[in-house]
Formats: structure tokens, C-alpha cells, sequence
């Protein structure tokens, strides 16, 4: 377990995040929440998201200030033009939940590889990507199945697998708010019968987290840009 995931799980259980809490004056970074979320789900379209290196579009500078020191994931949709901040929510020993303010959510496993995602529509309800996570762990290329489950209208649960080439792409320095990370770069090129997509991460070299990651989520809803911050 790393320091940052015990750290995490200190906060939520103190209840140290005012976004979790229950007073009745707000956080500067939960205002923005409440400001800026309503886009995710296509009613809002607010400026493109800055761009901090070739490749990876992120939240904005000036909405990462409003979340202080507190740990945060920002998140940019890229299909929607939308961007905002997550705070802590919940946490088991595999898998972390951040929320906003009008309750969308996005569960995460190793820091941001996306697991499950809430409140987006067409949301992916779990995904198993045990063995792209082995491949990069031991900092391999290789052939990894991946799987996807979606409910339906009628609360079926509908599977859809994919068969993707992980490879390491080379180190990269990124940036995350107010800090600098040393990393190595992953892609997964996956194909299936729902459609072809490429995802994208970044692992921390010391820590070997995924501290940036572009993951693909629905036909309709598109790629998800995530960030982890303060952490």
C-alpha cells in the first residue's frame, strides 16, 4: 500500500475533506464543483481545458487553485468539452471513489485507472483490467484481455470484452497542478465488438501510481481524462 493511498484513506476517515462534510458554508473548491459539473453530463459547454503537455487535455489551472491542499482528481471529458474537480468520497483496500458536487462520481484503482464511473450516462458499471495492470507493473509489452460491464434500460447487465497490446511508450515528465512527476508512459490499444479505442497512462516512477490517465468509457459518453492532485 503506498504512502499516498494510506494518506488518502487517513483523510476519509477523519473526514478531513469539507466536500464530505456536512456544514453549511462551502469550500472554495466545492463551490467550483456546484459551478462547473453540469457540463459533464452535456448541459454546459465552458472553455477547452488547458492543455499542460502534447497529448493529455486537463482541467484548467485556475479551477486546480480552488482546490487548495486538498486531494483531488481532475477530471476532463473530452467528447463533452467538460472539466471539474472530484473530492474524496469512499475508499476500499483496491479501489478509490471521487465525487462532485451534483453527485457524478468515478471510482479508481492505482490511482487513475478507471474502474466504474456514476451520473455520466452510459456509464461503465465495473471493468476487469487485472491484466494490463500485471503487464505494466512489471514494465512489459504484451497481449491483455480487457472487460467492460454496461447495465441496460431494463437493469441487465451487458459484458463486453476487448483484446488490447499494452506497450510502454518512454518516460515523461508531467505535470499535476502544482507538482512535477517523472514518468513512464503506457499505451493500450484495444479492439471488440462495442468499437476500437486507445488508452493512455502515466506511472510514477517511484511510487509506480497512475497518476494521469485518457481511458475510454462508452460510445456515447467518450474518453476520460484524469488527473490525480494534492496527493
Amino acid at each position: 500500500m503506498t504512502g499516498t493511498f494510506r494518506h488518502l484513506l487517513g483523510v476519509l476517515a477523519i473526514g478531513g475533506l469539507a466536500a464530505c462534510g456536512n456544514a453549511p458554508e462551502q469550500s472554495p473548491m466545492r463551490i467550483a464543483l456546484d459551478a462547473g459539473l453540469s457540463g459533464l453530463t452535456g448541459e454546459s459547454r465552458p472553455s477547452p481545458a488547458q492543455v499542460p503537455e502534447s497529448g493529455f487535455l486537463a482541467v484548467a489551472p485556475t479551477l486546480i487553485a480552488t482546490a487548495q491542499s486538498e486531494p483531488a482528481v481532475g477530471l476532463y471529458m473530452q467528447e463533452r468539452n467538460t472539466q471539474a474537480l472530484l473530492s474524496l468520497s469512499g475508499a476500499t483496500a483496491t479501489h478509490v471513489t471521487w465525487l462532485t458536487g451534483d453527485r457524478i462520481s468515478v471510482t479508481l484503482s492505482g490511482g487513475t485507472m478507471l474502474a466504474r464511473t456514476s451520473g455520466l450516462g452510459h456509464d461503465l458499471n465495473n471493468a476487469d483490467f487485472s491484466q494490463t495492470l500485471m503487464l505494466m507493473a512489471q514494465g512489459a509489452a504484451g497481449q491483455a484481455e480487457r472487460t467492460h460491464t454496461y447495465l441496460t434500460a431494463d437493469f441487465q447487465q451487458d459484458r463486453e470484452r476487448f483484446t488490447c497490446d499494452v506497450r510502454p511508450l518512454g518516460q515523461a515528465q508531467v505535470q499535476l497542478g502544482r507538482a512535477s512527476r517523472q514518468t513512464l508512459a503506457y499505451e493500450e490499444a484495444c479492439t471488440g465488438d462495442m468499437g476500437d479505442f486507445t488508452n493512455r497512462y502515466w506511472l510514477d516512477t517511484g511510487s509506480g501510481q497512475i497518476v494521469q490517465a485518457v481511458q475510454w468509457v462508452h460510445p456515447q459518453v467518450g474518453k476520460a481524462h484524469l488527473q490525480l492532485l494534492n496527493q
